[in-house]
């Protein structure tokens, strides 16, 4: 997989960001969760004409509200969900940014993930619902808002098992300096963040209004 920037980004509604709705291809149907946990199954029906038979299946979050203990209930924080299939599961990627006060104009350059929270989609119990869960079976999962992947972590060079992949793919292009800032790598096992990319790499030019997404080659380069 690669990382690049897309200006396909600065032409995505901002509305549906910060709204906090994701969408996910599961089981041969389009998924779409909302930022209140709803979660709807869109089901095409063969004549194209006709509208999509939709369902509500999940109604909220549940007992599953709530940040990861890293984060006090006094801190300031917004968060992005991303939904995702992973081995025959559809999981909904929760992460959270900290605001810590702005040096600048721009108070995107100050905010940072803080943490992540996984719950995996319940539907064999009824009614449906949404679990947390502590493991990717292996997987290792690549967020972001124009796409998200899961992959097994041995299928991937360099990727590690039961991790999630995130870019800084949330602000406006307006305020975006730095494709390749707030990248890193969540271990949902230990809950500690690394950074994405490494101290010796090229560094980061002015984005110019693009965003950075993942790019997934057909075949192996």
């Amino acid at each position: 997989m690669l990382l690049v920037s897309s200006d396909l980004a600065a032409r995505r509604s901002v509305r549906c960001c910060r709204r906090g709705e994701s969408l996910a291809a599961f089981d041969g149907k389009l998924c779409a969760v909302t930022a209140f946990g709803k979660l709807f199954i869109l089901q095409f029906r063969n004549n194209l004409g006709r509208k999509p038979k939709i369902k509500c299946v999940i109604e909220s979050l549940g007992d599953c509200r709530g940040g990861p203990e890293c984060i006090s209930r006094e801190e300031t924080c917004t968060f992005r969900l991303y939904l995702v299939e992973c081995g025959g599961r559809l999981l909904m990627v929760e992460r959270f940014i900290r605001f810590i006060p702005p040096t600048g104009d721009n108070i995107f350059d100050n905010t940072q993930t803080a943490g992540v929270v996984v719950l995996e989609a319940d539907l064999h119990s009824n009614p449906y619902r949404w679990k947390r869960i502590t493991e990717l079976g292996g997987h290792a999962l690549f967020v972001g808002q124009l796409g998200s992947k899961s992959l097994p972590a041995r299928e991937c060079s360099g990727s590690q098992e039961d991790c999630i992949y995130f870019i800084c793919d949330y602000p406006h292009p307006k305020y975006f300096s730095s494709p390749f800032r707030d990248c890193g790598v969540y271990n949902i096992r230990n809950g500690m963040i690394m950074p994405l990319m490494s101290q010796t790499a090229a560094p980061a030019h002015d984005a110019d209004q693009w965003r950075p997404t993942w790019f997934f080659p057909a075949k192996p380069m």
